[in-house]
């Protein structure tokens, strides 16, 4: 059941860390966490990645957010990265929706980008929504 103060089905199981221990494979390949993602149907996916600011993202996490992005534009649909920053101490959870945005990959342009003003997480989504479209989507 949904958790109307977190936004998460089951907090418990939000908190328990998943182990990637024992599972690195060749050329340093391993899992990788990514912190949100939205799909709207299949025409539009949206990845969100949160690192502590000043903290980049590794160059797996990059190669991987710039190569899935590519393989949906590749299926006729579009997808987006957004990398935010914060600064909440460990102890406390981290609200998305007010963390600024640092940077974010766009499919369509397959290039990374900065924002030109200082951006929430909640203002890239609406301007994603309204530069996609959103509401003329089909979502099956």
């Amino acid at each position: 059941m949904l958790d109307k103060k977190t936004g998460f089905n089951n907090v418990a199981r939000a908190r328990q860390k998943i182990l990637f221990k024992g599972i690195k494979r060749i050329r340093n390949i391993r899992p990788t966490d990514i912190d949100g993602v939205m799909a709207y149907g299949t025409q539009l996916f949206v990845w969100f990645e949160g690192k502590v600011k000043g903290v980049e993202l590794t160059t797996g996490q990059r190669r991987l957010f710039k190569d899935l992005s590519k393989v949906i534009a590749k299926g006729g649909s579009t997808a987006y990265c957004v990398i935010f920053e914060h600064n909440v101490p460990t102890d406390e959870d981290v609200l998305m929706n007010e963390q600024l945005v640092s940077e974010y990959y766009n499919s369509s342009t397959q290039k990374w980008h900065k924002p030109k003003k200082p951006t929430t997480v909640l203002d890239a989504i609406n301007m994603i929504e309204d530069h996609e479209k959103i509401n003329e989507l089909k979502t099956t």
